[in-house]
């Protein structure tokens, strides 16, 4: 039955792969594809532009002062003055563009990193569709020959009526189990095309579904949030509004005027006139209050880092008992459960051509089996998608 069930496996997936050869895909690929095609990385990169953009006019000086002024009445002079900011101003404005970008960039590691993790989920959904409906459809025309056996059988007089409604409803549930499989391989196929931007109609994994590789690291007493891309960018969002209280401070210090104004004839023994002078900050409200609003700023980004820190730290614990639990689950279906599921088979085979057992005990003992494979998949999605959640948290 082992032989039988592992050569309907391989002529399962030849049929797929040949069906359309060109939509078989891997994990990377779908995640290559991902960061090439989806929105969300188009609108980071415009982001890190804009800010790129912002820095670069960190030195924004105010708008000259050009008149014309007649103060002899009989002749017009051109008048020039310009106004800066004291020079700190400029230097906090430089500093905080340059930390504006550093803040898009991080963001966008964070979709990435998020976008990453939702790709690994859909493949591995893809994975689990497809090897599931392989083995439903290869349970499905094995409980559609006993149906037809059981008719054949009934019909001959050779087997009691119960035998033949118990194999046709049998047969009915997991032909109904296995249309159900081929709508969920649908919604996966769909789900990752939304993701990765292909446009084939038939996604097909280029691997067989099978457990990850166990993450490095997972003691929750050890964690280095340092790697997480979010704790990342709340921490930036720090570094960002306390910069923009310097700035907001720097502001109180008095700017600088420049001017020229020629205001004599050309006979007179001064032709050139300047102008030199200060701002002052004298509508201390308003500065004030654009100080406050920047100090509760820098308040507001420490408190959202440590809310995030917060959900960090409960959700790896979380991801940690999940991976454990998982792991156990496992290696009771490695260890005992899929050596039982043969040894079911391969007993129950025997005994029904010895005749110790009746179809319908045979029938039953098959089903068994099979729903032990079935829940090995089960246990390998969970395991799967655990593992996936830790390495998103660890920032990998």
């Amino acid at each position: 039955m082992r032989t039988k069930f592992l050569k309907y496996i391989i002529l399962s997936w030849t049929c797929f792969l040949v069906q359309d050869a060109m939509a078989q895909i891997t994990e990377q690929e779908a995640i290559d594809e991902g960061l090439k095609n989806h929105p969300q990385m188009q609108l980071s990169a415009q982001q890190i532009e804009q800010q790129r953009a912002l820095k670069k006019g960190s030195y924004n000086f105010n708008n000259p002062d050009i008149w014309l002024e007649g103060p002899t009445s009989v002749q017009f002079a051109v008048g020039v003055q310009q106004i800066f900011d004291f020079p700190t101003v400029y230097a906090n404005q430089a500093r905080l563009g340059k930390e504006n970008v550093t803040l898009a960039e991080k963001g966008s590691l964070v979709n990435v990193s998020q976008l990453k993790r939702d790709i690994r989920v859909a493949f591995q959904n893809l994975q689990y569709s497809y090897d599931r409906v392989v083995q439903l459809r290869y349970q499905d025309s094995i409980y559609q020959k006993f149906s037809e056996a059981a008719s054949r059988r009934f019909n001959a007089g050779e087997a009691p009526l119960i035998e033949k409604i118990n194999s046709e409803a049998r047969y009915k549930e997991v032909h109904n189990n296995l249309l159900r499989a081929e709508l969920e391989l649908m919604n996966a196929q769909n789900q990752l095309r939304n993701l990765t931007g292909i446009v084939s109609k038939a996604l097909i994994p280029a691997s067989a579904y099978e457990k990850l590789n166990a993450p490095v690291m997972i003691d929750t007493a050890s964690y280095d949030t340092l790697q997480n891309p979010l704790l990342n960018y709340y921490r930036q969002s720090r570094i960002v509004a306390g910069r923009n209280l310097k700035l907001e401070r720097s502001r109180l210090a008095p700017g600088l005027m420049v001017g020229y104004l020629n205001q004599g004839f050309s006979n007179s023994p001064v032709l050139y006139r300047f102008r030199l002078g200060i701002t002052v900050p004298v509508w201390f409200w308003t500065y004030n209050s654009r100080i406050r609003a920047a100090n509760i700023g820098t308040q507001i980004a420490q408190s959202q880092y440590l809310v995030a820190e917060k959900t960090y730290t409960s959700t790896y614990q979380q991801a940690v008992n999940d991976y454990r639990q998982n792991q156990k689950t496992i290696m009771y279906y490695e260890e005992t459960a899929l050596k039982q599921s043969d040894l079911i088979v391969s007993t129950s085979e025997r005994s029904y051509a010895s005749g110790i057992i009746d179809f319908m005990t045979y029938m039953l003992s098959l089903n068994q089996a099979f729903e032990i494979k079935l829940g090995y998949y089960d246990a390998i999605r969970n395991y799967n998608n655990a593992v996936i959640q830790l390495n998103y948290l660890k920032g990998e």
